[in-house]
């Protein structure tokens, strides 16, 4: 999907419990700082009190005398407009700086399920709010969900068996979604099913919006709703009086003070501006020798793939891309700024991750020319070597640069005996190993995205011996995490 590199451009937003009002929000303060913004949907929404775009190209005659327009196709006697044709809408990211996409209806409820073709997410959209009134809570599931009977039955036979609605198998009848309480857990079910699911699969950045409608509900019910959606970014707001705190709860995340409504907090920003370098990490590992994801493992208090993003000096690169398969590790990565990239099928091997990677850096380069990026290459970054530091990270970029059409192949001695030194300063040292992270130029990316199954970039290295140049690193970086007992045995090494 090509973005713009300056943050997100087209914005879905979908769920229940204030779209109409979150776009209005993201609208004022999008044009306060001199933004042209187009308000449009994919479904239906109340008409505005001014005129209406039926084309991008009249939108974009609007634009040039205000800040603000509105697109879509007039329903009559709704009061209500509706979508513009798919080559229209399409068109508008070219006339506006921001286009808000109202891409779902709940009837004005606070929470909804979702029929199989929604929610109604436009080709061009590259972030989404997803939405959740939080005057759910404490209400009955048939008044405050949109389309409830759409929940699988098995599911609303369980709750009202679980709660305390004198129910059993003898009385059990359609009913009884009016006698089920929405709980914090139940939100987080609904919403799951309902959307996170789905655009999981999309590996599109997203946040979740809990909007505080009316009454602020108890502290404890908020808290225990954003345990449940630990692995999202996820905001509590009173719109149009933002608490302004992000926190996500989770050993892998950490609190920041943002603007929950400007996209462009959650893209990544680079500091080195005339760096075509990329990052792209694999996370997409079966760590079928584990038993388990070992990405989620902890090490030093962190999780690997924490320790492995947290370990990436931003400064190197234009963009780092990590590649997954896992919505959570996903999740993570949007958190922290960096571009998440959904593998549909980790089973192909690391060399699928690579060929994804790839596949997105190239996609710079189809940018407009103003906004065009030519890659010099990549850093292929694995996330299970949680001794890794960021000063090595710096020390094979700067071998990159200083060795442009290089392959950078990390490079130490292996200790023969192991006396709790590092293997650079062990007078001992055996073996040369070599090891990860490498830096691959452009001219490689062809022969990379060519492997197949588990073969990883060494058989380029090994095709390619006077490509190669060597660098030193300490050998306990380069030591990774294949099976449990090996997070005990690095122990000794950090």
């Amino acid at each position: 999907m090509q973005k713009d590199t300056i943050g997100y451009k087209c914005i879905a937003v979908v769920g229940s419990g204030g779209k109409t009002s979150s776009i209005r929000t993201q609208a004022k303060q999008h044009t306060a700082i001199g933004k042209k913004v187009i308000i449009t949907t994919t479904t239906k929404m109340w008409h505005p009190p001014c005129r209406l775009a039926a084309t991008a190209a009249e939108a974009a005659e609007i634009l040039k005398e205000s800040s603000l327009a509105w697109a879509g196709i007039n329903i009559d006697g709704l009061g209500k407009f509706g979508s513009l044709p798919n080559e229209e809408m399409n068109m508008l990211t070219d006339v506006a700086d921001i286009v808000l996409v109202e891409a779902d209806g709940s009837k004005g409820l606070p929470l909804k399920m979702t029929r199989a073709d929604e929610p109604v997410i436009p080709e061009k959209a590259d972030f989404i709010t997803i939405m959740l009134g939080l005057d759910c809570l404490g209400k009955p599931l048939s008044k405050c969900c949109h389309r409830y009977d759409l929940l699988p039955e098995t599911y609303i036979k369980q709750l009202a068996f679980e709660q305390d609605t004198g129910m059993t198998e003898e009385n059990y009848g359609p009913d009884a979604a009016d006698n089920i309480i929405v709980t914090p857990r139940i939100a987080a079910d609904i919403l799951k099913m309902a959307y996170l699911d789905k655009l999981g699969k999309l590996g599109m950045p997203h946040v979740i919006m809990l909007n505080i409608v009316n009454d602020v509900p108890p502290a404890d019910q908020i808290e225990e709703l954003k345990s449940y959606l630990k692995w999202h970014v996820c905001v509590v707001v009173r719109l149009n009086k933002i608490s302004g705190m992000l926190e996500v709860p989770g050993k892998m995340f950490e609190s920041a003070v943002i603007d929950p409504f400007d996209p462009a907090n959650y893209r990544f920003k680079g500091t080195s501006a005339d760096s075509n370098a990329f990052c792209i990490v694999m996370a997409s590992g079966r760590s079928r020798r584990f038993d388990g994801n070992k990405l989620y493992s902890e090490f030093n208090g962190k999780t690997l793939i924490d320790n492995a993003l947290s370990a990436i000096p931003e400064e190197c690169f234009r963009d780092v891309l990590v590649v997954s398969g896992d919505e959570r590790i996903l999740a993570l990565a949007m958190y922290k700024r960096f571009t998440p990239v959904y593998n549909y099928d980790p089973d192909r091997g690391i060399s699928e991750s690579i060929r994804l990677g790839i596949e997105e850096v190239r996609e710079k380069e189809m940018l407009p020319e103003e906004k065009a990026i030519y890659p010099a290459g990549a850093l292929f970054l694995v996330g299970d070597q949680p001794l890794l530091k960021k000063d090595t990270i710096k020390l094979i970029m700067n071998a990159a640069k200083e060795n442009p059409g290089k392959i950078i192949v990390p490079v130490a001695m292996k200790p023969k005996k192991f006396s709790g030194q590092l293997a650079m300063e062990n007078p001992e040292a055996g073996e040369k190993v070599t090891g990860n992270p490498c830096f691959f130029p452009v001219e490689f990316f062809k022969e990379l995205s060519e492997l197949e199954g588990d073969k990883g970039g060494k058989r380029v290295i090994k095709d390619h011996p006077e490509a190669v140049f060597e660098t030193d690193v300490p050998y306990n970086e380069l030591t990774d995490v294949d099976r449990k007992a090996d997070l005990v045995r690095i122990q000794k090494y950090n």
